[in-house]
């Protein structure tokens, strides 16, 4: 739970630091020109060499070396708050790769057995809400109080007096202070976005518990019990399938006598598997089909109910 707000405010940091961003950004009609004379070309390419130094943890020469006309395009105040940048973002990756290597082994555990991988979905649905409810909480905050808000963040990863600059500061031209406002809120975006889908109130795992016939009388809108018929001998090509009956209803690959629910009569309920009477198979997928709607289930469900009645455990067709 925990960790997918991790997971999805990182992520979508790591978005943002992308070429692609950068010419998104400078090509809103918003957003300001240079007063002090960078060109559109000019600052893709500044900008674009200031992100891969932070991203792929370059040395700070990459960043020294870089000259506008016969001078240094950053000065020193600069270039010690870039490698403070570039800290501080390697941190926050590190703990993103740690955080999705966590979240992926605690999610293969939990869907690896059956009876865990409910537990799995109520945290993905809890992470979800706890993602939406911290995102919104800090992007309100800097709606309505950005100057209080950036100060703060600031404070928060950098040394007093580290992060302030001039206007003519090379920093400055590159990055004025819309695009950090955009960029909080393109990532308060994305990261709303993408956790109401770890909302999994519609989603279940399917267990056998569910597609049992007992007590389904008790359940309104179900469909009847599994079509079957009374044993006989089995025609030239057929199979008798009675062998190993399930605690539920359906018997797997055709396999198992099914048991009726209260008040049903109960005749004799094995299961012959005919090739000359195709009818018995077509019934039992129209039941599955049935089970499923009845259920409002989503497809996985419903593809589970579907190879559950199959013909001798190859899935069936839709």
């Amino acid at each position: 739970m925990l960790l997918l707000p991790v997971l999805l405010l990182l992520g979508s940091v790591r978005l943002l630091i992308t070429n692609k961003y950068l010419a998104f950004e400078y090509g809103k009609a918003s957003f300001p020109v240079d007063p002090f004379g960078f060109e559109l070309s000019q600052r893709l390419e500044f900008a674009s060499a200031n992100f891969r130094y932070v991203r792929e943890n370059q040395p700070i020469d990459a960043l020294a070396n870089q000259r506008l006309g016969d001078q240094p395009l950053y000065n020193a105040r600069e270039l010690k708050h870039m490698q403070d940048v570039q800290k501080v973002y390697q941190t926050a990756m590190r703990i993103w790769r740690l955080a999705l290597g966590l979240f992926l082994l605690a999610s293969m555990l939990l869907v690896w057995q059956e009876e865990t991988r409910q537990a799995l979905l109520v945290a993905l649905k809890a992470g979800g809400l706890l993602t939406v409810g911290l995102i919104a909480f800090v992007g309100l905050l800097a709606a309505i109080a950005w100057q209080a808000w950036f100060v703060v963040f600031h404070q928060v990863f950098f040394a007093s007096g580290t992060w302030k600059f001039n206007t003519f500061d090379t920093l400055i031209r590159l990055f004025p202070e819309k695009f950090w406002f955009d960029a909080v809120g393109t990532i308060s975006g994305l990261s709303l976005a993408v956790a109401p889908q770890a909302n999994t109130r519609n989603c279940h795992y399917p267990d056998a518990s569910w597609l049992g016939v007992a007590g389904r009388a008790n359940r309104p809108g179900w469909p009847d019990p599994l079509p079957a018929r009374s044993a006989r001998p089995p025609a030239a090509g057929g199979a008798l399938h009675a062998g190993r009956a399930p605690a539920h209803g359906i018997g797997g690959a055709g396999r198992g006598v099914h048991q009726a629910g209260p008040g049903q009569h109960q005749p004799d309920l094995v299961h012959v598997f005919d090739p000359a009477d195709p009818g018995l198979e077509n019934r039992r997928l129209d039941w599955a089909r049935s089970l499923a709607s009845a259920r409002g289930r989503d497809p996985l469900a419903a593809r589970e109910i579907l190879w559950r009645s199959s013909y001798n455990g190859q899935p069936a067709s839709p």
